[in-house]
């Protein structure tokens, strides 16, 4: 029996692995463009903003495509692989992976981005820091309520750098519902908050972590003064437990 082949066919088996070999490498080298603007909660456009975006909507993580930094209008723009992204935009003092500092800002959820293969995406973000924040979400403090205390470790030692949220549901939000300033010296703090029923908790990096464990059903209809919230150790399973 003759095994060997014919030129003819050993030269159409070399064609397809060319052909096959090449639509691959063509199929990784599709790009897409994510563009746009950052802005701040005035709609003043922001310079020095990168944008992160991921693959997945898990962003506390280092990211699939980051961005240079925006220009004086604010606009930005990212190649990334096509398909369904998450971004998020952040103003940093340095380039170190890691939770926000005060001062720094962050465009709270991740913003959903579907790109098209060879296609251009626009996504506008807004950021905001901790003091942005809490101006935007707190109206006028009349017919608000006062509660006021300090934020300690398990030890009994005011935190350094420190604040409180406020939600009306049970879990920790990337942006709460109200917050109140980082904590002074002392580590007292003072939040404003309409009458109701919240989940009250202690932030040590904005946006607050989501894995940050809140107190629920805590009543507020009325001043309080003198509340302590205290910071606990880690648990098992990696997370700071709070509680008033």
């Amino acid at each position: 029996m003759n095994h060997h082949r014919s030129p003819g066919l050993l030269l159409l088996s070399l064609a397809m692995v060319l052909f096959l070999i090449c639509a691959a490498v063509a199929a990784e080298d599709v790009t897409a463009v994510v563009t746009g603007r950052v802005v701040n909660i005035k709609g003043q456009p922001v310079e020095g903003v990168r944008i992160y975006v991921y693959r997945s909507p898990e962003v506390r993580k280092a990211a699939d495509f980051i961005s240079n930094r925006t220009d004086r209008d604010g606009r930005y723009r990212l190649v990334v692989m096509p398909g369904h992204l998450w971004g998020i935009a952040r103003q940093k003092k340095t380039d170190a992976f890691g939770p926000l500092l005060p001062g720094e800002k962050h465009s709270g959820d991740p913003a959903e981005i579907d790109v098209l293969a060879a296609g251009t995406a626009i996504q506008d973000f807004v950021i905001a820091d901790i003091r942005d924040a809490k101006r935007k979400r707190e109206q006028q403090r009349e017919g608000l309520v006062r509660i006021s205390g300090t934020i300690v470790d398990e030890l009994g030692m005011p935190m350094k750098q420190a604040y409180v949220v406020a939600n009306r549901g049970n879990a920790a939000a990337v942006i709460p519902d109200y917050l109140s300033p980082w904590v002074d010296k002392d580590g007292r703090f003072t939040l404003y908050v309409p009458t109701g029923t919240y989940s009250l908790g202690a932030a040590c990096s904005f946006p607050p972590d989501q894995s940050t464990v809140m107190q629920g059903a805590i009543v507020i209809d009325a001043e309080r003064s003198n509340m302590t919230i205290v910071v606990r150790s880690v648990d098992t399973n990696g997370r700071k437990q709070t509680a008033p």
